[in-house]
């Protein structure tokens, strides 16, 4: 566990300094990703409605800049407008965030499986049990969500099956490529935080330990961007890096 931490760090390193070097698109990344996590913090939603998709833009001219994907690049600007929707409507998933996080990882999943990513019966298992739990959640605790939980769920929980292929991780000297499941991973986990935080759990949880709601939210939130952000950042790295 510890040397796959190490690894992650290595990925997230060489995902943001390519070469030893950061390009102006990854700072732009960068400077967007944190003011949306720190938005987010300080409950300022105006501001983070706008900094997280802007710094989704900024991560589509990677694919452009290093492999001039069309794929990857309208995969990422569709995971731009999925964000803006998620914080628009967070309650009440709208149509358009649920088709755009879809059509953001059916591009991820057709990169992957191109690369020769296979899903087996581990991956399978993991995948389908996520998506059952969050089903679950969002039919007991507020079925607004539910549509969007399954559609969605099922969408990212298929990327980090493919993903979490141990091919991808056999040459340890191979950054890139490591990043590719740690950034499947964050993306499915902050889906899963995100919807425990819009069904009101952890809101409640803070209440039964005297911890203030409010703030666990916000806190939540901002954890829900940061690790949504840098799952990005990995994979579309992984994704844009040549074999």
């Amino acid at each position: 566990m510890l040397a796959r931490t190490r690894r992650g760090i290595a990925a997230l390193i060489d995902a943001l300094l390519p070469h030893s070097s950061l390009t102006p698109e990854r700072a732009a990344w960068a400077v967007g990703a944190d003011a949306a996590g720190i938005a987010q913090c300080a409950g300022w939603n105006k501001a983070a409605l706008v900094a997280e998709p802007l710094s989704r833009v900024a991560l589509a001219a990677v694919p452009l800049r290093v492999s001039r994907d069309p794929v990857l690049t309208c995969a990422v600007l569709a995971s731009a407008v999925t964000v803006f929707e998620q914080e628009r409507v967070p309650h009440a998933p709208s149509a358009l965030g649920v088709s755009t996080l879809a059509s953001a990882q059916a591009g991820y999943l057709t990169r992957l499986v191109q690369r020769g990513a296979a899903v087996g019966r581990v991956g399978l298992a993991t995948a389908v049990g996520a998506v059952a739990a969050g089903g679950a959640i969002a039919a007991w605790a507020d079925r607004r969500l539910l549509p969007a939980t399954l559609i969605g769920g099922v969408a990212v929980a298929a990327t980090a099956a493919a993903a979490n292929d141990p091919a991808f991780r056999a040459n340890t000297n191979d950054p890139a490529r490591e990043g590719l499941s740690h950034g499947a991973n964050l993306i499915l986990s902050a889906e899963g935080l995100r919807l425990l935080t819009n069904a009101g759990l952890v809101g409640k949880a803070c209440d039964a330990v005297g911890l203030p709601a409010g703030l666990g939210e916000r806190g939540a939130r901002a954890a829900v961007s940061w690790a949504g952000s840098i799952g990005q950042l990995l994979l579309v790295h992984g994704l844009s890096a040549r074999d």
